[in-house]
């Protein structure tokens, strides 16, 4: 027979026993393996007074760490948008062609600031004409009432010409007032964000002319879940990210009573203030609604875990040295860690090693010091202080020895 075929079917026959016997070279032996009582029957099992094999392996070191516990606000965190409180298309109240536009867009513009100014070519001399027909009546008004005083003229003459009179004058005002709308004027103090019309151009009544906009106070408006309303109230401080990141602060003014019949949801407005007129309208904002206090940790986002049923949690050593799983909810998070909830007072919170053990292990929990919590867990700008107080002191206490040698 070939030789190389016969060294094959040794191996395959050696690699069969080897897997019959379930025996491994690394010293694990199925049947060893098996319970005690078989291995009494067959006579295995160790004599009196013999030492028993290891029945596990030594407890896993883990580095563990009580984390002070920090009353934290909970915010409530949704989508919204900004808008100007006062938005107002300005029209014409006459019909002209525009002949001065005295500001431009983005001119701030005062109370009863002058927009637009339409053609009055056609009111001037009707308001001329109005005016000497009121010398006329005035003229009539005043013989007739000489001549009726004299008895030379009857009552109701005098009452004609008084009425003629006061005729005159009601169309000098109307004619007054048409050239007075010639002049298109800014309803409130604001911005001019957008002209429609240009010089030359003819306008109608009802014709835009310019929009115009008060930029404060500026409001972040958001559409709250009825699940979440009740837990807002007019007065209420909140903040907002803008999507240029821009963050700013005001108050909650004004809570709709009525939720949107399709979304079910209920209008929030929250007052900004805006002074120079930078902030933008119409634009998205991430709100935060500040709602309770909640004792709170600090953590980094390696911390946290997932158990068998999806929840967040934490992996923590119990006063029986044994690790437990601690379920926790998020508040907040942010570049400086996450902020959860859940925790008790004195827990002692695994921050190396965590990825090695599960809950219910048997486990070696070694403190961490306090110079050692710096890059696991996010630490306080007061406790940062702390620390680096520590360093220096003992920075101090070992250059002091070496300065005592020298003088010596």
């Amino acid at each position: 027979m070939n030789r190389s075929i016969l060294l094959a079917l040794i191996l395959a026959a050696a690699l069969g026993a080897w897997m019959y016997t379930g025996r491994i070279e690394y010293g694990f032996d199925a049947d060893a393996a098996t319970d005690p009582a078989t291995d009494a029957a067959a006579g295995t099992a160790p004599a009196a007074g013999e030492a028993a094999p290891a029945a596990s392996a030594e407890p896993f070191t883990v580095r563990v760490a009580e984390l002070t516990l920090t009353a934290q606000v909970r915010d409530l965190v949704v989508s919204g948008r900004t808008e100007m409180r006062r938005v107002v298309d300005v029209a014409a109240e006459s019909a002209g062609r525009v002949i001065e536009l005295p500001v431009s867009q983005g001119s701030r513009v005062k109370a009863g600031a002058e927009i637009a100014k339409l053609d009055t070519r056609d009111l001037e001399p009707r308001r001329a004409r109005a005016q000497a027909l009121i010398e006329q009546r005035r003229a009539e008004l005043k013989a007739a009432s000489s001549l009726s005083a004299k008895g030379f003229q009857t009552e109701l003459r005098l009452a004609e010409a008084k009425a003629e009179f006061e005729a005159a004058r009601a169309e000098l005002a109307q004619i007054e007032q048409q050239i007075d709308d010639t002049i298109v004027r800014a309803p409130f103090a604001g911005i001019v964000d957008r002209r429609h019309v240009e010089i030359g151009d003819y306008v109608s009544p009802g014709t835009q002319v310019a929009r115009v906009l008060a930029p404060e106070p500026y409001l972040i408006v958001a559409d709250i879940a009825e699940r979440d309303i009740g837990a807002i109230r007019v007065g209420q401080q909140a903040r907002a990210r803008l999507a240029d990141g821009s963050l700013v602060t005001g108050t909650v003014a004004y809570i709709s009573r009525q939720a949107d019949a399709q979304t079910r949801t209920f209008r929030v407005e929250i007052e900004v203030g805006n002074p120079d007129g930078l902030l933008p309208g119409g634009v998205t904002a991430e709100v935060a609604v500040p709602l309770d206090r909640n004792p709170a940790v600090l953590l980094t986002p390696a911390l946290l875990s997932l158990d068998e049923r999806g929840r967040v949690g934490v992996k923590v050593v119990d006063g029986d040295d044994r690790v437990a799983f601690d379920v926790v909810s998020i508040l907040s998070a942010s570049d400086a860690g996450v902020w959860v909830t859940g925790l008790a007072e004195h827990a002692r919170v695994i921050v190396v090693g965590q990825g090695y053990v599960a809950p219910g292990d048997k486990v070696i929990a070694v403190e961490v010091q306090p110079q050692e919590l710096r890059g696991l867990v996010p630490l306080p700008p007061e406790v940062e202080r702390m620390l680096d107080q520590l360093d220096l002191s003992a920075a101090g206490a070992t250059k002091a020895p070496a300065r005592e040698g020298a003088g010596s």
